[in-house]
């Protein structure tokens, strides 16, 4: 006899749980969006799948803007995040996203109330 797991049920496939960068609430991984980091260069990592270090965030245009405002997203792929990257990355997210209007209003202004040195680098203030 098969000994039974937990709550009693056989064969129970555990959901994956993913924290959010921006809001820091757990979701299940396939209501998240991956960010991915390797060898500089970051993406939108649909397939979950990509090389590198991945950041999570909500498909939620505030959850981007909280993210970029903590330097959370560059801090977890490891990898210095410029106002250029964070705009090239905010345009591929507009293209996966669906709601561009309101997601890019919002980024764009947490984007343009931010300073950067002279290296590009962005400061929050």
């Amino acid at each position: 006899m098969t000994p039974l797991k937990g709550d009693g049920c056989l064969n129970v496939k555990k959901t994956p749980m993913r924290r959010c960068a921006g809001c820091m609430e757990s979701k299940a991984k396939k209501e998240l969006i991956r960010i991915a980091g390797y060898e500089g260069v970051i993406t939108v990592d649909l397939s979950g799948k990509a090389k590198g270090r991945g950041v999570y965030v909500c498909p939620a245009e505030s959850c981007f803007a909280k993210a970029i405002k903590k330097k959370a997203i560059g801090r977890g792929l490891s990898i210095e995040m410029t106002k250029l990257r964070t705009e090239e990355l905010l345009e591929e997210l507009r293209a996966h996203a669906g709601k561009e209007e309101n997601f890019a209003e919002i980024v764009s202004k947490e984007i343009n109330n931010n300073q950067s040195d002279d290296r590009g680098v962005l400061v929050c203030q």
